[in-house]
């Protein structure tokens, strides 16, 4: 039997020009903005938020994971790759203008490791659902801003 590790997609209109949208989930740290799940954010360093940046980060069930942006195209790519011991993540983000505000494509992979790759069935089925608040998530954080 093969075991397919979990992976997610999501398409949503946010109210935001490309610029800000970006710039806001670039910026790991403000995740804690409108997401229960991570518990602690450290920028690695002081330079501004591209390519490389690197990012200390602790979450709920998943524990410590270490984010590199791998690739930063403002306001129209970014890709994020997380390693931890029980996970390793890769994060996807496009963007395009769309009428007043911003088309957003999600991608989510997610590599469970060691003992919990037990729960690859039951992430598979939840991913969808968490993936699914997140344009409510973000459009009450952007409004906040």
């Amino acid at each position: 039997m093969i075991l397919r590790m979990p992976t997610s997609t999501i398409t949503f209109h946010l109210d935001a020009p490309p610029e800000r949208v970006f710039d806001y989930i670039a910026d790991i740290r403000n995740e804690s903005e409108w997401s229960k799940d991570i518990t602690s954010v450290q920028l690695i360093g002081d330079g501004p938020i591209g390519e490389g940046t690197e990012f200390d980060t602790v979450y709920r069930g998943f524990g410590a994971m270490h984010l590199v942006i791998s690739e930063y195209q403002r306001a129209a790519h970014l890709a994020i790759d997380g390693d931890g011991p029980r996970i390793a993540m890769h994060f996807e983000m496009d963007l395009a203008p769309e009428g007043d505000g911003t088309s957003v494509t999600m991608f989510v992979d997610m590599k469970l490791r060691g003992a919990f790759k037990a729960l690859a069935p039951m992430l598979k089925v939840g991913m969808p659902r968490e993936m699914a608040k997140r344009p409510g998530q973000f459009r009450a954080a952007l409004s906040g801003r």
